[in-house]
């Protein structure tokens, strides 16, 4: 009987993947525990930056200045997982079915809008403003429809006669609900909000993009306000000339790849 040479070498091979199948599956994200030494990506000074910096301290945390980064970071395996604001996340698994919303929420945080020191006056309009759209039903329409339906179609705003610009500093990558850029054109939450704003107060809006999200404090030195909806944690409330807290507040989760993890996806 001949005793075939190339066994040893097949049993060894049958061997190495095993261990390499097993290896991969270890590196499955089961629970949230599972990421305390993985790679975590955050928006560069976003509260999700000082969350996952003190909850995970043994974990890689990697900032990215803008929101398209992280989540292409996401899809490529360079970071085990994103947090983000679930809005955006719901929109983004609408039209990326590879990314996925793993586990619960971690945390929700109002969402404010900070505009130049020097004028509180604008505050003060802008105050009135949204007053006005959350009695008679605007405001609860465009959460309707931007949030909750994820329509993309900018609504007819009537205009005014245009007075002083209304100069708004921006981030444009966000994406929807918020902001985005479709044929041509920024739409979105903060934009139909930014127009109305601007056709209340009989001005004239100009808008000035941004490739970061830090706003605080030296977005605003430039322009009358910053629209992101940003982040308000203790330090900016503090600050009580530049930001309005009730805005809208939203909610915070992880993001993964479905394909490398193959976790069951949350509804949405």
């Amino acid at each position: 009987m001949k005793i075939s040479v190339f066994r040893p070498q097949l049993l060894l091979l049958l061997c190495a993947y095993i261990v390499s199948g097993c290896a991969h599956k270890s590196n499955r994200i089961s629970s949230i525990d599972d990421l305390k030494e993985k790679r975590i990506g955050v928006l560069q000074g976003s509260v999700h930056d000082i969350y996952a910096t003190k909850t995970f301290p043994k974990a890689t945390i990697l900032q990215y200045k803008g929101p398209s980064d992280m989540i292409l970071a996401v899809k490529s395996g360079k970071i085990d997982a994103g947090i983000y604001t679930s809005d955006e996340l719901v929109e983004l698994m609408r039209r990326q079915p590879e990314i996925g919303i793993f586990g619960s929420p971690l945390f929700s945080s109002d969402l404010g809008l900070g505009f130049h020191k020097d004028n509180p006056e604008l505050r003060s309009a802008f105050n009135r403003f949204l007053k006005q759209i959350r009695s008679n039903g605007v405001y609860d329409d465009m959460v309707t429809r931007w949030m909750k339906n994820g329509d993309t179609r900018m609504p007819c705003v009537p205009k005014t006669e245009p007075g002083a610009p209304l100069v708004v500093g921006l981030v444009s990558d966000n994406g929807l609900p918020f902001t985005a850029v479709k044929d041509n054109r920024l739409v979105g939450f903060n934009i139909e909000l930014l127009e109305r704003f601007a056709a209340f107060s009989g001005r004239e809006d100009h808008l000035s993009r941004h490739a970061i999200r830090k706003p605080y404090p030296g977005a605003c030195e430039q322009e009358d306000r910053y629209d992101r909806g940003c982040d308000v944690d203790n330090r900016r409330a503090q600050d009580t000339d530049r930001f309005f807290r009730s805005l809208l507040r939203s909610g915070s989760q992880f993001l993964c790849s479905q394909k490398e993890y193959r976790f069951p996806r949350r509804a949405v």
